[in-house]
């Protein structure tokens, strides 16, 4: 086991390199310079230049990208364009808000997906299973921000039940995490129903049914315990997506999260800002696998005895 997590461990090198690397190309790809954004249009142009000479940007690409993997590796992750302040500074005591965002979307996707899955193969052919089927692929393509405005537009404007922006009181919370989690919830429903059809047909299931065992039983105790193991997978994955992929969803609703921090610090070309966080995302992303993997073991007892030889 020990010998296991050692492994995952290593394999952050090669990722966090990567991440970087490509990150750091796209953002170097895109137009404008930083000295030019932060000065304003009507900076004269020998300011600029200054500018930029100051941050560094004048510099070849790989110089730039390994002085930043060198300070990096020491812990020194650069001082933002923009506030002139310690990225991380910035990054951790935004991060809450886009953690709690992101478990109340994995929570309320979990809680529409799953019932929903194991009604719908229980079901099958049914119009219930038909109805939870159609959504599910109407929902899942639905991108974020055009359902976080539709949502919006309903509870906010017509019904005027919810705060249309920021997180101000608990209700704040009620749009984002819907636009977050219905799409999940729709990947979570169609994997569940495809992974509890494959159980239910298994062999030991007909011997439980011959032996009498109640339907209830069947599906709490025997079937759902096996199909757990692929919805385990997606749902660690959707978390560490969610993770990342609310920054669209803060910037509809104004949340004072990660997601904002980082849109705003690429429109400014704010390098270190986006390059500290997309690191610090890629680092928890590849975290919650790891701990989605020791998962395993405790849901499936040949894994763990795998684990142990």
């Amino acid at each position: 086991m020990y010998r296991y997590v050692l492994k995952r461990l290593l394999l952050l090198i090669p990722i966090i390199v990567g991440v970087t690397f490509i990150v750091f190309f796209i953002l170097d790809l895109t137009p404008g310079d930083p000295g030019r954004l932060l000065l304003g249009p009507l900076a004269p142009q020998e300011a600029v230049d200054r500018k930029n000479e100051e941050l560094g940007y004048n510099n070849p690409f790989f110089t730039r990208y390994l002085s930043y993997m060198s300070g990096a590796l020491r812990g020194d992750f650069g001082e933002s364009y923009r506030t002139s302040q310690p990225v991380f500074s910035e990054i951790l005591p935004r991060f809450p808000t886009t953690l709690t965002l992101a478990f109340l979307a994995v929570v309320a996707s979990v809680a529409i997906g799953i019932p929903l899955g194991i009604l719908s193969a229980v079901r099958q052919y049914s119009k219930l299973d038909t109805t939870a089927t159609i959504s599910a692929m109407f929902v899942a393509s639905v991108p974020d921000f055009w359902l976080g405005l539709m949502l919006m537009l309903l509870f906010s404007l017509k019904l005027r039940l919810l705060p249309p922006d920021g997180i101000d009181s608990p209700l704040g919370y009620i749009m984002p995490t819907l636009a977050l989690a219905l799409p999940s919830s729709a990947s979570i429903l169609r994997l569940t129903r495809t992974t509890m059809l494959e159980t239910i047909r298994q062999d030991y299931i007909r011997t439980a049914k011959a032996k009498g065992a109640s339907e209830k039983s069947i599906i709490w105790k025997h079937a759902l315990k096996i199909a757990l193991l692929p919805i385990i997978t997606v749902v660690g994955s959707q978390f560490g997506y969610l993770l990342g992929g609310s920054i669209v969803v803060e910037t509809v609703f104004s949340v004072p999260g990660l997601g904002m921090l980082t849109v705003t610090a690429i429109k400014a070309k704010d390098m270190p800002q986006v390059m500290g966080a997309i690191l610090f995302l890629a680092v928890l992303f590849v975290i919650i696998m790891l701990l989605v993997d020791l998962l395993y073991a405790f849901v499936d007892p040949r894994i763990k005895a795998r684990y142990k030889a």
